[in-house]
């Protein structure tokens, strides 16, 4: 690795560290993005669908149904 940097010219020492910064930067953004408050709220409402679609749904059978099943 550090014989590649000695090999490697200016521009593509420049390159090379302008794409790692923008791979770091990248990395901060979204972890600063779900640690945040905007990632807990997405995370808060995505749990409230989850329980909501988890909990069973009660039937209740109307006076129609009773009248056909008699």
């Amino acid at each position: 690795m550090f014989n590649l940097l000695n090999s490697a010219s200016d521009d593509q020492t420049a390159i090379g560290a302008c794409i790692m910064t923008l791979i770091g930067a990248s990395i901060f953004v979204m972890a600063s993005f779900h640690l945040g408050p905007a990632g807990q709220k997405r995370r808060s409402s995505e749990q409230l669908k989850t329980n909501l679609n988890a909990q069973p749904q009660i039937h209740i059978e109307s006076a129609k149904a009773q009248d056909r099943a008699a």
